[in-house]
């Protein structure tokens, strides 16, 4: 489902990924950890086509993005790819119900069915009383499903959390992770976690370890 090699990344003639085998088959779930600048979010952001690398192949879903046009490629990703941030990046003129359809929306499913699917989601977690809450009315945990909801609407097949827990207490940050990890298993999506939690990544098939730009396991 996923599967890249060679890659490599500079910015300003910094290297920031060297080399870089990965491959996760599909519906499996990994984390990978590492170190503040060791490149794991540079990573994500790649295997999300939200940048693109020097050098290196890319396959995602069986398709060569790299030969994708830039209207292809968003098209693909919008279809595709779920992502979570650590900092939820909901929109505060919208409700709860409204940020959570909007990959829909622009996806081209009508606003009712887009709506509707929405409102499934957000009652599985557990949020049917806050759909029409606007983001400065929800708490930080409240938030976070939020935009996990966001993630799934389009029914991805590659999910990607870049410390989705990390602006969370302890409480929400459980709360988050077990519904994520329920919704994964659920919809066999192909899930990579960012994180600084070992205990976070323990909860995951597989754990890659980055170092200096490079996978070091």
């Amino acid at each position: 489902m996923i599967k890249c090699k060679g890659i490599q990344k500079s910015y300003d003639k910094i290297q920031v990924l060297r080399n870089i085998d990965f491959e996760l088959a599909e519906g499996e779930i990994c984390s990978i950890v590492g170190a503040s600048g060791a490149g794991k979010s540079t990573l994500l952001h790649i295997l999300g086509t939200l940048d693109s690398p020097d050098s290196g192949m890319i396959e995602l879903c069986y398709t060569d993005v790299d030969s994708l046009s830039k209207n292809q490629l968003a098209h693909f990703r919008n279809q595709n790819i779920g992502f979570i941030f650590q900092f939820h990046h909901l929109l505060p003129e919208l409700t709860a119900l409204e940020n959570a359809a909007l990959p829909a929306y622009i996806y081209g499913v009508d606003e009712k069915s887009a709506n509707r699917n929405a409102q499934l989601l957000l009652d599985r977690l557990n949020l049917s009383h806050r759909m029409y809450h606007k983001p400065s009315e929800l708490s930080g945990g409240e938030q976070q499903r939020v935009a996990m909801a966001r993630a799934l609407i389009n029914k991805p097949k590659i999910l990607l959390a870049d410390e989705p827990t990390g602006n969370l207490d302890q409480s929400n940050a459980e709360e988050v992770l077990s519904l994520l990890l329920e919704m994964r298993k659920e919809f066999n999506i192909t899930t990579i976690i960012v994180t600084h939690d070992l205990n976070i990544a323990s909860r995951t098939g597989k754990i890659f370890t980055m170092r200096d730009g490079m996978i070091v396991n």
